[in-house]
């Protein structure tokens, strides 16, 4: 029997790179009375040609189906994944800048060391520092940085994830 209790879901498209594709995915979700939670897009292939939606949408396991059926539908959808929290592995990057005359900025390089962080810019008095890792410990970050200085840009790329099977390709 399904559920119809609501579940956080992610989920992938491979998609032709035409105009109105995203559009007609976020349709679906709608119609299917299910809220986008996250999203990202990104190319696919070095062509330009496909990209990959990553999305997770809320909803119950019902809906859930309906949405993924809808999503056949679309013909620019090449595949479609639905992944179980055990089978795919996500990381989010995030890029602080800071000004190099900050009087927090020793704190703020203690959890650049902390958090697997490195510097990928350093000029014109500008430090940029970049990090890869699990959504809630960026999210911990950032809330710590936040905590030690208001002059600070933070800014989020977006989920990527891929699944843990031995598949490399579509």
């Amino acid at each position: 029997m399904l559920s119809n209790e609501n579940e956080l879901s992610l989920i992938t498209l491979i998609i032709q790179n035409t105009k109105g594709v995203l559009a007609k995915v976020a349709s679906f979700c709608s119609e299917n009375g299910m809220n986008i939670e996250k999203l990202t897009l990104s190319n696919f292939k070095a062509d330009n040609k496909q990209q990959r939606i990553v999305l997770y949408v809320s909803g119950n396991r019902v809906r859930i189906n309906n949405l993924l059926e809808n999503f056949k539908q679309i013909p620019e959808v090449i595949d479609i994944k639905n992944f179980q929290s055990n089978q795919y592995l996500e990381r989010e990057l995030v890029l602080l800048k800071i000004k190099d005359n900050n009087p927090n900025l020793p704190k703020v390089s203690e959890l650049v060391n902390e958090y697997n962080g490195n510097t990928i810019f350093f000029r014109n008095n500008i430090i940029i520092f970049q990090f890869i890792n699990e959504e809630e410990k960026n999210n911990e970050l950032t809330q710590r940085v936040e905590n030690l200085t208001s002059d600070v840009e933070i800014l989020k790329g977006g989920i990527i994830a891929t699944s843990l099977n031995d598949k490399t390709n579509v």
